[in-house]
């Protein structure tokens, strides 16, 4: 008889440990995204979520795009003279939890993809940065050397080489001056997950980006959790059933 019992409070142990299945429901998140002309600066908010739902990480994709990061001096935006690494502005690196941004500075430049991860974005928050972005190198026009012409000769060709220099600086202004319209099809993703949340993601274009849901799943106890309650709970009937033999 005793050793029925045990084999039953046995059984009954083992069922604790076995996994419990998360139960998937839908989170309904929003907000808006921003890319302002000149100053290449982003700005993200998060409008409307559930109680204990993070925004974990935005990254931003440019390849479906024909524009690509200028975040470093040489390389890339060689031809632009100018560039801007990624800086988090006003304050929303801190308000956001900012942990991370991978890539960044010469690892960035002439890439398309770069990732940001928080650890307190919540509901309300706005994360905005800066990041050099320059559309592809325009073609420039070649200067003809003029330093063996005399007269006449020497003249037309100034003239023809001080209107190629106005025409490289236009090509080079374009290039470096990336419109919204530009970077409007750029992949935007959202992770969002929380203590109590199994991560759920949402990618959008730029243009439409974070104004859909993100499915995401409650979390029930980790399947380690629950075989370690098991293993406790069949450890303690052992012993139980020890003393009383």
């Amino acid at each position: 008889m005793k050793s029925v019992k045990f084999l039953l409070l046995a059984l009954a142990a083992l069922e604790l440990a076995s996994p419990m299945m998360a139960t998937e429901i839908t989170i309904p998140v929003t907000g808006t995204a921003a890319f302002v002309t000149g100053i290449d600066t982003w700005s993200f908010t998060y409008t409307t979520g559930a109680p204990g739902v993070y925004l974990q990480s935005i990254t931003v994709d440019l390849s479906p795009t024909d524009v690509l990061f200028n975040t470093a001096p040489g390389g890339f935006g060689a031809y632009t003279g100018t560039y801007e690494d990624v800086t988090p502005l006003l304050g929303s690196g801190t308000t956001t939890g900012l942990s991370s941004v991978t890539p960044s500075g010469a690892a960035l430049d002439g890439g398309n993809k770069v990732t940001f991860a928080f650890n307190d974005f919540t509901v309300g928050d706005t994360f905005t940065f800066s990041a050099g972005v320059a559309g592809p190198a325009p073609n420039l026009l070649l200067l003809q050397d003029c330093s063996s012409l005399t007269g006449i000769a020497k003249v037309a060709c100034l003239a023809a080489n001080a209107l190629k220099t106005t025409e490289n600086a236009a090509a080079i202004l374009a290039a470096e001056t990336v419109l919204p319209s530009q970077v409007a099809n750029a992949d935007i993703t959202f992770n969002f997950g929380g203590p109590d949340i199994v991560p759920g993601t949402v990618t959008d274009p730029l243009s439409t980006a974070f104004l859909s849901g993100a499915s995401t799943s409650v979390q029930a106890p980790e399947p380690a959790t629950m075989a370690m309650m098991g293993a406790a709970g069949l450890a303690l009937l052992l012993s139980r059933l020890r003393k009383r033999a």
